[in-house]
């Protein structure tokens, strides 16, 4: 299931009563998937702060350094679309190794998605930037249930946007 109705995915663990989702090719910034393409989508960021200590006791800490995650699992339709694109991105900027084989991983996106909590009205807007693809596991399914392909992805910078301004933890 994608959510509420079968029309939504569930983004970050959760099933949005209305969600928009738009990934992107750089530098074309062509809309490549909807909504519908998307079963899950999940990110997240963590930073790491470096401790100096003097007496066993901590006396200064670093800025840190922000790692980010994240995976989607789009349907099969969505995932024929999405690696047709990435295929054509990447003979454009050469990424071919001998061979013709086109090298899928190295073509950079970004994802937009935007999303409405159950219970809330207010719009909420994330941006997943610089996102190559790291990994993709292909889960046939029989019967009613659809086939779907799962993607762990690397992103260079996750980001919130909070009344029109882009927010980072780091």
């Amino acid at each position: 299931m994608a959510g509420a109705n079968n029309e939504y995915p569930l983004y970050d663990g959760f099933a949005p009563s209305w969600a928009d989702f738009i990934l992107k090719l750089q530098p074309t910034g062509v809309a490549l998937l909807t909504a519908r393409d998307v079963k899950s989508l999940n990110s997240g960021s963590t930073v790491e702060v470096g401790t100096q200590m003097a007496g066993g006791r901590p006396r200064q800490s670093t800025v840190g350094s922000i790692s980010h995650e994240a995976s989607m699992t789009l349907y099969l339709s969505g995932a024929q679309s999405f690696e047709r694109l990435l295929k054509e991105a990447a003979i454009a900027a050469g990424y071919v190794r001998d061979g013709g084989v086109a090298q899928l991983s190295l073509v950079q996106f970004q994802i937009d998605y935007l999303f409405t909590p159950p219970g809330s009205v207010a719009i909420w807007e994330r941006r997943l930037k610089g996102v190559r693809l790291l990994s993709e596991v292909e889960a046939p399914a029989e019967g009613t249930d659809a086939t779907t392909c799962d993607y762990k992805l690397f992103v260079t910078e996750r980001v919130k946007v909070i009344d029109g301004v882009e927010c980072a933890l780091l």
